[in-house]
């Protein structure tokens, strides 16, 4: 986890305004609603000049873009936050980490939507997701891959507040994620029972279907499923296989078999809060001038 290294910053922005709306350079959506003429706009701040890693940075292009779309009073109702790696292998390494740290979140607030994508032609991959509706989303992408090499970015941790009620940003990333980060801790076993229950199911069911798989076999198949040392032996046992330790060592040992402990995903999560602890750091981290810091006002402004 040495080099689990991440950079944070805000993404999109989407809010809804009663003013005319004029697209221009940050602004990626716009939708009317003709019954309420109330508008749909995303906001990118960082097309203006390129990714903004300083909140304070953040609002000074966000203040240019409302002003040149012709924004004056809007309604906050949703903030992407990105956790950006610039290392090119970075997505794949830690690919198991981000799916078990995601997994834990899903299983701590019984999230149904819960998506795994991979490439049609090399199985490779893509994504992990899970939305919470009208609640938050979390993705873990392969962002090399969806640019099509086109952005410095390399692999992107994404945590999404989709009803922000215009309340406020630090406070959204700051506090209620850390609540939503220490529940999903409490479920670190609870997360790896619900995978072995499922694996087992799946491990009878192709029994019962005549194949007769071999225990090694099967955890070739699902390794990206068997996150723990504890896990492994406890699904080896449920297989009814012998001398599981001794089996799970032979089977590390062999095949390389990638597993972590409740404090590798405790870093996980301490670097993606230092991450945003350092975007929102403004004056205090990174002096900016005074008269700069007098022009920044608050984001959420009530229509």
């Amino acid at each position: 986890m040495a080099d689990y290294n991440l950079t944070a910053g805000i993404h999109t922005i989407s809010i809804k305004t009663h003013d005319t709306v004029t697209e221009t350079v940050g602004v990626s959506y716009v939708s009317q609603n003709p019954q309420t003429n109330v508008t749909t706009v995303r906001i990118n701040a960082n097309k203006l000049s390129g990714f903004l890693v300083r909140y304070p940075d953040y609002l000074l292009a966000l203040e240019s873009i409302l002003q040149r779309a012709g924004i004056h009073s809007y309604h906050l109702i949703r903030v992407d936050m990105c956790f950006d790696s610039f290392d090119a292998e970075h997505y794949q390494k830690y690919a198991k980490i981000n799916r078990l740290l995601i997994s834990m979140i899903a299983q701590t607030y019984h999230v149904q939507n819960k998506y795994r994508t991979t490439d049609l032609f090399t199985n490779n991959q893509l994504s992990v997701a899970i939305k919470n509706p009208n609640s938050f989303e979390v993705e873990n992408y392969d962002k090399a891959a969806e640019s099509l090499g086109n952005d410095i970015c390399q692999s992107r941790f994404e945590i999404r507040s989709l009803r922000m009620n215009n309340q406020d940003i630090e406070e959204e990333f700051v506090h209620h994620w850390d609540m939503r980060f220490d529940k999903a801790m409490g479920c670190f076993d609870a997360t790896l029972e619900r995978y072995n229950t499922e694996l087992l199911k799946r491990f009878y069911e192709e029994q019962r279907h005549g194949q007769k798989v071999k225990w090694a076999t099967f955890f070739q198949k699902y390794e990206n499923c068997i996150f723990t040392k504890g896990q492994a032996i406890d699904l080896l046992e449920g297989m009814g296989v012998g001398r599981p330790e001794e089996r799970y060592k032979y089977f590390k040992k062999k095949y390389g078999l990638l597993t972590y402990t409740d404090a590798d995903v405790r870093y996980a999560i301490f670097e993606i809060q230092r991450a945003r602890d350092v975007f929102f750091g403004g004056a205090e981290k990174y002096p900016i001038q005074s008269d700069l810091e007098l022009k920044i006002r608050p984001v959420n402004k009530v229509i």
